[in-house]
């Protein structure tokens, strides 16, 4: 049979109700797939958020890193007992902050992987970073070479 006749046997109401229904359900299906789209985004969010907390803290580790680097060529060139304590303090800074980067990435993942969506946030604990060691103001800066004047052309 053709649609057109077996359409016609049916009423108007039907057809709008049916039509409105047809409607509804493609919406439901569209909602369904937007919410496993918007999950899966969540996901990637959360991946991404602990990443940058990840990279934040090694960003940090780097800066304390170079500031007991600095500390103990300080102490190589002087051999000042103050200098030698500055340097094992920086030292000992970077590794306590090393743990807590690693302390905190581990409770990231484990806030991930729990019942709650979105778990506490990622970011560094509120613990001060150790003091930077400031440049040695003991040393001159190198010296810049004089360039011989040319004589004035008249």
């Amino acid at each position: 049979m053709k649609l057109s006749l077996m359409m016609s046997w049916i009423g108007v109401r039907p057809r709008v109700f049916g039509g409105f229904a047809l409607i509804l359900s493609f919406l439901v299906l569209l909602a369904g797939f937007a919410m496993v789209q918007v999950e899966q985004i969540g996901g990637t969010v959360n991946e991404l958020v602990t990443s940058a907390a990840g990279d934040a803290g090694m960003s940090q580790v780097r800066a304390a890193l170079l500031g007991a680097n600095g500390a103990v060529e300080k102490f190589i060139r002087t051999w000042n007992v103050g200098d030698k304590e500055a340097a094992t303090k920086a030292i000992e800074g970077v590794g306590q902050l090393a743990d807590q980067v690693e302390q905190n990435s581990a409770s990231c993942r484990r806030s991930q992987m729990g019942p709650a969506r979105f778990g506490p946030s990622c970011k560094p604990t509120g613990r001060p970073l150790p003091p930077r060691p400031r440049p040695s103001t003991g040393c001159a800066p190198p010296r810049r070479r004089r360039t011989p004047k040319a004589p004035l052309l008249r």
